[in-house]
């Protein structure tokens, strides 16, 4: 029995390191990413909450969100040798990245828990910012998504 107590404290430190919650982050970027690459949309609604930060428009409705996945998979869009260049905390001033507006600032106040994080992908011809929520129990969404903006 304290061998066991003993296995719990170490996985409940360990589950509490940052290290451990950026694995998670990054675990859902490779599953969105091939979610995305493979034309899932079901996966990709899934993952989704609305609203939803789109570029620098606030998107209300689960079944637009649905939309735009759709298209981008029927476009072709895919996201070829991503590299994870940087992922940090939200910070006060980062609703900026999507767009300077009162109303991108709203949506993060309102919508954007402490626990979230910026997700910048590049490949080899753009740029992908993705805002990425810890909604506990190992369930990340995504609240926002941002590009492709040119290198």
């Amino acid at each position: 029995m304290k061998k066991l107590c003993i296995i719990f404290a170490v996985i409940l430190i360990l589950s509490s390191c940052s290290s451990f919650k950026q694995r998670k982050f990054t675990n859902t970027a490779d599953s969105i990413i091939s979610f995305i690459n493979t034309g899932k949309i079901d996966q990709m609604n899934s993952m989704t909450d609305t609203p939803f930060i789109l570029d620098g428009e606030v998107i209300l409705l689960a079944g637009d969100m649905d939309l735009f996945w759709r298209n981008i998979s029927n476009a072709g869009f895919v996201i070829n040798n991503p590299v994870y260049t940087d992922t940090f905390a939200v910070g006060d001033d980062d609703y900026k990245i999507f767009e300077d507006t009162m109303e991108v600032e709203s949506f993060f106040k309102n919508y954007i828990s402490e626990d979230a994080k910026i997700m910048i992908i590049e490949t080899t011809d753009f740029r992908l910012i993705f805002l990425l929520d810890d909604m506990g129990k190992r369930e990340i969404r995504i609240k926002g998504f941002k590009g492709p903006d040119a290198l």
